[in-house]
């Protein structure tokens, strides 16, 4: 066990003064004990990518309770320079909602959170003007990428959207013409890696004086570890933890998946700290939502399923092809359960869609609770690469890899390459994680 957090309790826990001392100076304490720790304890960054859905809310939630398990070894929120949520600003409105309670339960848990925001939609640093007078192609800067004041501060940056290199996600796509297309990984790298590893640049920069390039050149002379990043997949969804080669400067883990954690073990996780109303986050026109989904978002939130309706139309305007085709359309644009040929079946865009999908189903009386309870599994992976099953024989099925970023199919027991991978590191004289 961390001895620093150790001695920490066992000193609060022993004067009542002090305990209540503690608890009233709670954050300030938890903040200032953590620098400390983390300046004498470890030589790189640890960012937990919060993603506001259960499994990474429950992986919050075990961080705080006992810490949780990163490449064999433990990890408590003393050991945390941040947690990151990246807006791709097209969230369902009860991932949004969700904002303020997580700040909250960080800010208590003596937890960094920063929102890494998309930038306002009107004014001079305004994504709209922007949208409307740029050329396609331009490698021209958005004028939210504007350096601020000598001494802006990192969470000022990203409450501005300084860290985003696009507009929000619907309306990048839709400048172009375009939708999100099923083995399109570029929604992912885009608007939530490229964002995250911008900010990783700035907290290198704050607390090493390094930035992301000479952290690669570090760590490629065995000078310095690779930032860890922590992501919150759940053991039962572990095809997508693959082991994906990155940027030297960073190495991805797994805590849930290394915990054996699956997803029905985090409702009780959940319901421990408030927050069992948690449900899977996501875009409201992600590609990989099912159709029912749709239908609970026309039903709950008009206004956001009118901008999805507006985004398809919008591209129809290039394309007759480029439908939102949700689950439970098959790829004729046809329904689970349609009697018809598959090549007589009707081509519809999402709101005909959801229409026929209740007349269909209206006999079930479904209710939103009911289908936003199923929660939709994700088929790609968290650093935006496709998934790939692995076949009896060896081969691969189901979507081919994206070529630009080649990944290996993911071996049972993949926590332990990472464990040796710090081992080594470790072996060459870096601390890797504090003393147990």
């Amino acid at each position: 066990m961390n001895p620093i957090h150790t001695r920490t309790v066992a000193l609060i826990r022993g004067s009542p003064t002090l305990r209540e001392w503690a608890n009233a100076h709670r954050a300030q304490l938890f903040n200032t004990i953590g620098r400390a720790h983390r300046q004498a304890t470890t030589r790189s960054l640890t960012i937990f990518r919060m993603g506001l859905g259960r499994d990474s809310i429950a992986m919050l939630c075990l961080l705080v309770e006992d810490g949780l398990i990163v490449g064999g070894r433990k990890v408590v929120p003393l050991d945390i320079d941040a947690v990151v949520f990246t807006d791709p600003g097209a969230e369902w409105s009860n991932t949004y909602a969700l904002i303020p309670r997580v700040a909250e339960f960080c800010e208590r848990n003596g937890l960094r959170f920063i929102v890494i925001a998309k930038p306002a939609e009107e004014g001079p640093r305004g994504w709209k003007s922007w949208i409307a007078t740029r050329q396609l192609g331009s490698r021209a800067v958005a004028p939210w990428r504007q350096i601020g004041d000598a001494n802006e501060t990192v969470e000022s940056r990203a409450a501005r959207g300084f860290y985003q290199a696009r507009a929000p996600i619907m309306a990048d796509y839709a400048s172009r013409g375009v939708i999100v297309q099923y083995k399109d990984t570029s929604c992912t790298v885009n608007h939530k890696i490229g964002p995250n590893r911008a900010l990783m640049n700035d907290l290198s920069l704050e607390r090493f004086g390094i930035d992301n390039r000479k952290w690669s050149d570090e760590v490629k002379k065995h000078r310095r570890p690779p930032h860890r990043l922590l992501l919150g997949i759940a053991a039962d969804e572990a095809e997508r933890a693959g082991l994906c080669p990155g940027p030297l400067y960073e190495a991805t883990f797994y805590p849930l998946v290394e915990m054996g954690v699956a997803k029905a073990m985090e409702t009780a996780i959940l319901a421990r700290h408030g927050f069992d109303d948690t449900k899977k986050s996501g875009c409201s026109m992600c590609k990989f939502q099912p159709i029912e989904w749709y239908w609970a978002l026309s039903v709950t939130d008009p206004a956001k399923f009118a901008e999805v309706v507006a985004y398809e139309a919008n591209a129809l305007q290039t394309s007759p092809n480029l439908l939102l085709m949700p689950k439970g359309v098959l790829s004729s644009n046809g329904w689970d359960g349609d009697p018809r040929p598959a090549k007589e079946r009707p081509k519809l865009p999402i709101a005909a869609s959801v229409a026929l999908w209740y007349e269909l189903n209206k006999h079930r009386k479904p209710t939103v609770d009911e289908v936003l309870a199923k929660a939709y599994k994700r088929c790609d992976r968290a650093d935006g690469s496709i998934v790939r099953s692995v076949e009896p024989d060896g081969g691969h099925g189901g979507a081919k890899a994206n070529p630009k970023v080649a990944c290996v199919p993911p071996p049972v027991a993949f926590a332990y390459d990472a464990r040796r991978i710090m081992e080594v590191m470790a072996a060459d004289g870096f601390e890797t994680s504090f003393a147990e």
